[in-house]
């Protein structure tokens, strides 16, 4: 018997899925450090405390950020497995 024949694009398609959607964690933890962080620098303008909220925006941004990739990358994946066993 001859091997299923298979889609060559099919590898490829999976391939670019995947980059897409680690691209998109890694850009949305850079938006939110820079977000935080213009929001910071835009509130020390006007209540003249720089650069703490700046530093605070970015660092608070970067903690979101950060989470978020934690989520993605470690708590989902291993939360998909528990319920596959099931």
């Amino acid at each position: 018997m001859s091997a299923p024949d298979r889609d060559p694009g099919e590898a490829s398609r999976k391939a670019m899925v995947g980059q897409g959607r680690y691209l998109g964690y890694g850009l949305a933890a850079a938006m939110s450090t820079l977000l935080f962080f213009l929001i910071g620098l835009w509130l020390d303008g006007k209540l003249g405390t720089t650069p703490f909220l700046t530093f605070g925006g970015a660092f608070f941004g970067g903690a979101a950020g950060f989470y978020n990739l934690y989520v993605h990358l470690v708590v989902e994946p291993e939360h998909s497995d528990e319920e596959e066993v099931r």
